[in-house]
C-alpha cells in the first residue's frame, strides 16, 4: 500500500483536536474531582464497616450524604465537561464568559437533581437519605428534616448552591442522643479561560518504536520519546539531542563509529531500559561514544560491549531496580533483568563517570543471561557480588571442572580439589570459610555453551553462594571482597585489558548506594593511580533496603515513574502501581495510540486524499510552508515518509516511518521510527504547536477534529488552572 497524505497550511480552514479545547481547566477540574470521588469513597466505605456495630455516628451518617452529593455532582462536571467541549463554538460566542456559562450550567443542574417538584423552593429529603443507606430505611430515619424547612439557595453571584437545616438524630445502645444541625454548601468549581499545552505539546518527537541517527551531524532541540526500539546511532551516525526530558522504552544505543551526545543540562532527565555500546573498532577515535549530561534513570543495565568504546557521564546516575515490583520486598537477585549494574565487557574502553554528583547502583551484576537453547539443560543467570564490574571480574567466581566430584549426585568440591582451588587462587580463606559462603547441595553452578569448533555441549562452572534473596547477594559480595584482597594485582592487570587507563573514574563523594562492590579509580587522584575495589558495606536485608526502608522507596518510585511517562509522559498513570512496577511488553499500549485516534485519522486522509497519492503543493502553496500540519498513513508501506526541506514546521503525524531531511521546528509524530538526512535539525516549538491548535478550534470548518484523544488532556501533569479548595462544605454547624 503506498503512503496516502494530508496537509493543511496554517491559513486553511483546518480543524485541530477539539478535545483541546479545554486544555482549559475542565479537565483539571474533573482531576480534581476524580481525586476527592476517591477519598470520598475510602470514607465511605469506612463509615460503612462502621454498620456491624449496634451505633450509628452523627457525623459517619452526615458524611455519607456529603460523599453522595460530591460523587453526583461530580458526574454533573464529567458531563457538563463533554457538552461544552462539543459546543465549543456556541458557548464561546455567548455574551457570558466560558467559566461563568459553565458555573451556571453547573448550578442549574445541581438545582434540577435536588429540588422537590411538589413543594416550591426546598430540595428533597428522600434524595439524600438514599445517601445513607440504599437498603436500610431504620439508618435512614436518622435524618430527620422536615420537608418544610428544607429550603436551598442558589446564589449564582457566589457560585454556592446550599442546603439549609440538615438535620441528624442519632440513639446509642445506652439511651445516649445525639444531634447534629448543619447547612451544605456546593460550590461551583473555578475554572479559568486559559489554555495551557498538553505535555506532548512539549516534544520535538514522539516515535512509537525507534528514534535512529544514521548520518552526521543531526540535532534534535527538544523532547525526545522513543518506544521499545529505543534510540539508536548506527551506520556512522552522529546524533546530539539537547532535551530536558528523554524516554525510550528501550535501550540508548551507540554503535562502532558513532556517537550520540543526550542531554541539555545537568537537571535534564534521561529514562531508559539500558544504556550500552556496541560493535568492536581498532581504534578509540572510532569506537562507540556516548555522551549523557543529567539526571540518568537506567531500568537495568548500563554496558560497555564495544570495544575502544567510551561513556561519559555527568550530573547523576541511578541504576534503581533490584527486583521486578514493589509492593513487598521480595529481592530477585537472580534474575539479571531485574537487577541494575555497570558493566564493561569490551576491551579497552572508558567509562568515565567523574562528572557525576551522584551514583546509585542498586542491583549485581551477572556472568551469563538466561538462555533457552537448551531443552533439557537451563542456564541461570550466575549472581557476582560486584555493582559496577569488568568481564575479568567474573574469572573471579570461575571454577576448574578439575576440582569437582564427577561422580557425585550433586555438584560439589571434592576435598582436594577444594585445597587445590584456594591455593591456585591465592585466597588465605579457609576450607570452612569458603564452605559457609557456599550452597551446601550445589557448591558450583553450571553455564552451558556450545562449542564453535566440535558443536558439542559444553560447561563452565562458577561457585554457587549460599542462601535466597539478599543473603545470597551478601555472601558473593564478602566472596569477592575477600578474593580481591588477596589478588589484588592479579585482578588489576586483567582488568586494565578491558578498562583503559582513564576508565572507572569516580568521585567517592558521589556514591549514594550500591547493591555490591565497584572497582574504580579515584577522580581525586587520577594520574597513576590503580584500579581500586570498594567494598560497599551496605546490607541488602538492612530495614533501608526493607519494604518502606529509604532505598526501597527510592527504587520504588523510579520503577513506577518510569512506567508511568512510558505510558503516557507524564510521571503518574493509572496502570502504574508498586504491584506492576515492569511495562513487561514494551510494544503494548503503544504512545501513538495513546495520542492519536489511528481509526479516525485513517479515516479523514482517506476522505481527503485520492488512493496511493499525495494532495499536491498547489493545494497549499499560499500558506506558509513553516505552520502546516501533515497527516500520513503508511503503517503498511516499508517506505518511510519523507519529511521534505520545503516544511519548515508546524505538526507532522504518520502511523508509519517518518525520515526527516532537513531543518523542522514543531512535533513529529510517528507511529513507527523517526529517522534523518546528514544534518538535519529538528527543534521543538511548543508556541508554534499551541497556536495551530488554538487556531483551528476557533474555525466552524473543522478538518481534524478528534484525531487526538481526550484523555491525553485529561491526565496532562499540568492542563490549565483551578482554584484548588474543597468544593463541598459544611456551614452553621451545630451539635448537642
Amino acid at each position: 500500500m503506498m503512503k496516502k497524505i494530508r496537509l493543511f497550511s496554517k491559513q486553511d480552514k483546518g480543524s485541530v483536536l477539539i478535545a483541546v479545547l479545554i486544555i482549559l481547566t475542565f479537565a483539571s477540574v474533573i482531576a480534581l474531582i476524580v481525586t476527592k470521588i476517591t477519598i470520598t469513597n475510602i470514607e465511605m466505605k469506612e463509615v460503612e464497616s462502621s454498620s456491624k456495630r449496634n451505633f450509628y455516628g452523627t457525623e459517619d451518617v452526615l458524611n455519607k450524604i456529603k460523599a453522595g452529593i460530591s460523587s453526583d455532582s461530580a458526574e454533573h462536571i464529567k458531563k457538563l465537561y463533554s457538552d461544552m467541549l462539543g459546543n465549543y463554538e456556541k458557548y464561546k460566542s455567548s455574551e457570558e464568559s466560558l467559566s461563568k456559562c459553565f458555573q451556571n450550567k453547573y448550578l442549574d443542574k445541581i438545582e434540577a437533581d435536588y429540588k422537590n417538584v411538589e413543594i416550591a423552593g426546598k430540595y428533597d429529603v428522600d434524595k439524600l437519605k438514599k445517601y445513607i443507606s440504599e437498603s436500610d430505611t431504620a439508618e435512614q430515619d436518622y435524618l430527620i428534616t422536615d420537608e418544610n424547612a428544607a429550603d436551598y439557595i442558589v446564589d449564582k453571584n457566589e457560585g454556592t448552591f446550599t442546603f439549609k437545616n440538615i438535620s441528624i438524630k442519632c440513639k446509642d445502645a445506652a439511651g445516649y442522643e445525639t444531634a447534629i444541625r448543619t447547612d451544605i454548601t456546593i460550590e461551583a468549581p473555578q475554572m479559568k479561560n486559559s489554555f495551557a499545552p498538553a505535555e506532548f505539546m512539549k516534544y520535538a518527537l514522539i516515535a512509537d518504536n525507534a528514534v535512529t541517527f544514521n548520518a552526521s551531524g543531526e540535532k534534535i532541540n527538544g523532547n525526545v520519546y522513543a518506544g521499545a526500539g529505543g534510540i539508536l546511532s548506527e551506520l556512522g551516525g552522529s546524533g546530539t539531542v539537547s532535551a530536558d526530558t528523554v524516554i525510550t522504552r528501550g535501550d540508548i544505543v551507540a554503535n562502532a563509529g558513532t556517537s550520540l551526545t543526550i542531554g541539555a543540562s545537568a537537571s535534564s532527565s534521561i529514562w531508559a531500559e539500558n544504556i550500552k555500546t556496541t560493535g568492536d573498532s581498532e581504534s578509540k577515535e572510532n569506537g562507540a561514544k556516548v555522551n549523557i549530561t543529567g539526571n540518568s534513570y537506567v531500568s537495568d543495565d548500563l554496558s560497555l560491549n564495544g570495544k575502544n568504546s567510551t561513556v561519559t557521564l555527568s550530573g547523576r546516575y541511578y541504576g534503581y531496580n533490584f527486583q521486578k515490583n514493589y509492593d513487598a520486598a521480595k529481592p530477585e537477585t537472580f534474575d539479571a533483568k531485574y537487577s541494575s549494574a555497570v558493566m564493561i565487557n569490551g576491551q579497552k574502553s572508558r567509562l568515565d563517570m567523574k562528572g557525576l554528583t551522584d551514583l546509585m547502583i542498586s542491583g549485581r551484576t551477572f556472568i551469563s543471561r538466561g538462555t533457552d537453547l537448551f531443552a533439557d539443560k537451563q542456564n541461570e543467570d550466575i549472581l557476582m557480588g560486584d555493582s559496577l564490574s569488568v568481564r575479568t571480574n567474573q574469572l573471579a567466581y570461575y571454577v576448574s571442572k578439575n576440582y569437582l566430584d564427577a561422580s557425585a549426585e550433586y555438584l560439589k568440591f571434592t576435598d582436594k580439589g577444594l585445597k587445590s582451588y584456594i591455593k591456585e587462587n591465592n585466597l588465605s580463606v579457609s576450607e570452612e570459610k569458603l564452605k559457609s559462603l557456599l550452597d551446601s547441595t550445589n557448591q558450583v553452578t553450571p553455564y552451558y555453551y556450545i562449542d564453535d569448533i566440535s558443536s558439542e555441549t559444553m560447561a563452565n562452572y562458577y561457585l554457587n553462594f549460599d542462601g535466597t534473596d539478599a543473603a545470597k547477594a551478601d555472601k558473593a559480595k564478602e566472596f569477592f571482597k575477600l578474593y580481591y584482597k588477596d589478588n589484588k594485582s592479579n585482578v588489576n592487570k586483567k582488568a586494565e585489558s578491558y578498562a583503559d587507563n582513564n576508565a572507572i573514574i569516580v568521585d567517592e563523594d558521589c556514591i549514594l548506594s550500591l547493591g555490591g562492590n565497584i572497582l574504580y579509580k579515584d577522580a581525586e587522584n587520577i594520574d597513576g593511580n590503580e584500579l581500586k575495589q570498594k567494598n560497599i558495606n551496605i546490607d541488602l536485608s538492612a530495614s533501608e533496603w526493607k519494604n518502606n526502608g529509604t532505598f526501597f522507596n527510592i527504587s520504588s518510585k523510579l520503577a513506577v515513574r518510569y512506567k508511568a511517562l512510558q505510558l503516557g509522559l507524564t510521571t503518574t498513570h493509572g496502570s502504574a502501581k508498586a504491584a506492576g512496577a515492569r511495562l513487561d511488553d514494551k510494544t503494548k499500549n503503544p504512545m501513538f495510540d495513546y495520542l492519536i485516534n489511528r481509526a479516525a485519522l485513517k479515516k479523514l486522509v482517506n476522505e481527503n486524499t485520492a488512493s496511493g497519492s499525495y494532495i499536491a503543493n498547489e493545494q497549499y502553496m499560499n500558506g506558509a510552508k513553516d505552520n502546516v500540519v501533515i497527516l500520513v498513513d503508511n503503517e503498511n508501506s516499508n517506505t518511510p515518509y519523507e519529511l521534505k526541506n520545503e516544511y519548515r514546521g508546524g505538526i507532522v503525524i504518520a502511523t508509519g516511518d517518518v525520515r526527516v531531511d532537513g531543518g523542522f521546528d514543531g512535533i513529529i509524530i510517528s507511529g513507527g521510527t523517526i529517522s534523518f538526512a546528514g544534518g538535519a535539525v529538528v527543534n521543538a516549538d511548543e508556541s508554534k504547536v499551541v497556536d495551530l491548535i488554538k487556531e483551528d478550534l476557533s474555525r466552524t470548518d473543522k478538518k481534524f477534529s478528534g484525531i487526538i484523544n481526550d484523555s491525553v488532556y485529561m491526565n496532562s501533569n499540568e492542563i490549565g488552572a483551578i482554584e484548588n479548595k474543597d468544593y463541598i462544605y459544611y456551614d452553621n454547624w451545630t451539635k448537642n
